[in-house]
Parts: structure tokens; C-alpha cells; sequence
């Protein structure tokens, strides 16, 4: 997914990798209780701002484990441009080629939060 929306060719996300853990690293957020990420830090002017710039943040937000590392040497193939986390207890994640289908994951994790209050959404 990442390696996807950084392609130069890629006109749905133009090289924003729009995630919310770079994000909140960069604004001071990462502490809040939420894997939420407040408007005030997407549009904080910050180099770990991937919704305001794109391309890779200037450097980690944190120490990647075992998997995260594999995840990355070795990446899935497939067209997907977005993703969701939908149950935060299990970590289920959608992952999704288009925008309209990304809203749908949005939504399913919407209601998961709905249904889960004080998990941390």
C-alpha cells in the first residue's frame, strides 16, 4: 500500500501517504488516547505531515519490530492505496484500491467505535 501511493504514476493520492500515526508523531499527539488524528495536526506545517506532504516522513516515528521490518523487505502485491483498521482489540485491517471503497472500511470502523466507546478511537 505504501510503495503504491509513492509511485509517480499514482493519481488517486499524488505521493501523500496520509497516515495518522506520522501524523500525530509529528504534532505531539502520539500520547493522546486516540488513534485518531486531530484537523489541528493534519494541518500542523511539520516534515511528518504525509497529509501535507507527500512522500516518506524525514525520518521513523518509532522502533519497528520483527514484522513490520519482513512486512516491508517483502510487500504484498496488490493494488491497494488505502487502509483501515476496523477493530482496534483484534487489529483486523482493510485494505482497499479506491476511495469510495476506503470510505466504506471508514464506516465499518466508524461503527466499530460506535460499539466500542473508551477504545481508543
Amino acid at each position: 500500500m505504501i510503495e503504491n501511493r509513492l509511485q509517480p504514476s499514482n493519481q488517486e493520492t499524488f505521493g501523500k501517504l496520509e497516515m495518522d500515526s506520522t501524523v500525530q508523531y509529528g504534532a505531539g499527539e502520539m500520547a493522546s488516547g486516540s488513534v485518531s488524528t486531530s484537523e489541528e495536526a493534519r494541518n500542523s506545517d511539520n516534515p511528518w505531515n504525509t497529509y501535507m506532504y507527500p512522500g516518506l516522513p524525514i525520518g521513523p516515528i518509532a522502533n519497528s519490530g520483527d514484522l513490520a521490518i519482513d512486512a516491508a523487505m517483502h510487500p504484498a502485491d496488490g493494488p491497494w492505496l488505502y487502509f483501515v483498521t476496523v477493530n482496534l482489540d483484534t487489529g483486523e485491517t482493510v485494505f482497499t484500491s479506491t476511495y469510495s471503497e476506503h470510505l466504506a472500511a471508514v464506516e465499518q470502523w466508524r461503527a466499530w467505535c460506535a460499539d466500542n466507546p473508551n477504545s481508543g478511537c
